[in-house]
């Protein structure tokens, strides 16, 4: 139980070789820096309660920030960026909601996923995407940032760069602001067994 409030140029919650457990109280956290992430875990972020609001500003920064899996069975978060892609080491890092570098799994809590600045992501995973639960509202307002001709990115509401299944929840997807923005994203396998799914995108 409690409320604790976090502001920081950096990380808000950081987790140096270990996993971040969010099990109940009130945690609001505000980041202003490059790459300051809400929450920044180097092993697993899982959350079964509580609740969370989460506004990152900073170039490439990420509400939530595994290295790798992300776990929802539970919890009430609330999570905003509003800063632009950064480009470092001839590519593109850009702002993200929540970003696994494995598996993204959603069961059970509440979601609500703002992006408003260009290239920026709702919930974006490296591994697959599974959703069995809960109600989820992701939105992109930013459109593309384009670095240079041959270097962009596009905002994307729900993005997999390989399996996305969904078997159960209620998910509202909005992204409409500019051409090559998309809803829901797999890049290999997209299965949907039930829930409600509500899409509207300029693109896919």
């Amino acid at each position: 139980g409690g409320t604790l409030n976090v502001t920081s140029s950096g990380d808000g919650v950081q987790a140096e070789g270990g996993n971040i457990a969010f099990n109940g109280g009130t945690l609001n956290v505000t980041t202003s820096g490059e790459k300051a992430h809400g929450f920044s875990a180097e092993r697993f972020f899982r959350a079964k309660g509580g609740t969370a609001t989460v506004a990152v500003s900073g170039k490439g920064s990420k509400g939530i920030k595994s290295d790798a899996s992300v776990i929802f069975t539970g919890g009430d978060f609330t999570i905003t960026t509003s800063g632009v892609s950064l480009y470092e080491d001839a590519d593109l890092t850009n702002p993200a909601c929540i970003k696994a570098d494995s598996c993204i799994y959603l069961t059970g809590a509440t979601l609500t996923c703002k992006s408003t600045g260009q290239g920026g992501k709702g919930i974006n995973g490296d591994g697959d995407l599974k959703i069995d639960g809960g109600t989820i509202s992701v939105t992109t307002t930013g459109g593309e940032y384009k670095y240079s001709s041959s270097l962009a990115s596009s905002a994307k509401g729900i993005c997999s760069e390989a399996n996305v299944m969904i078997n159960g929840g209620t998910i509202n997807v909005s992204t409409l602001t500019a051409d090559g923005d998309e809803g829901v994203e797999s890049k290999n396998t997209f299965i949907m067994n039930g829930g409600e799914l509500t899409v509207n995108a300029y693109d896919d």
